[in-house]
């Protein structure tokens, strides 16, 4: 799939994902960066940037889970 085709396919699976999943689903994450990377090789390197920053904001503290990463089930 050539970027430019994947980048619409990637901005609406985000939006899915972003819609239904769970706040600490790391599907999120890796739709994150999927989605960067097809921006970085269209030249959007600022926007790219910043999905790479919410995907690594994400890895470091999804939401629900306490800062050291650790579920109450735990």
């Amino acid at each position: 799939l050539r970027p430019q085709n994947a980048e619409p396919l990637l901005r609406r699976a985000l939006a899915i994902w972003e819609k239904f999943l769970e706040q600490d689903d790391p599907r999120r994450s890796r739709c994150l960066r999927n989605l960067a990377a097809v921006l970085q090789e269209l030249g959007k390197d600022d926007e790219a940037a910043v999905l790479r920053s919410r995907a690594v904001e994400f890895d470091r503290h999804p939401a629900g889970l306490p800062i050291g990463g650790a579920s109450a089930h735990s």
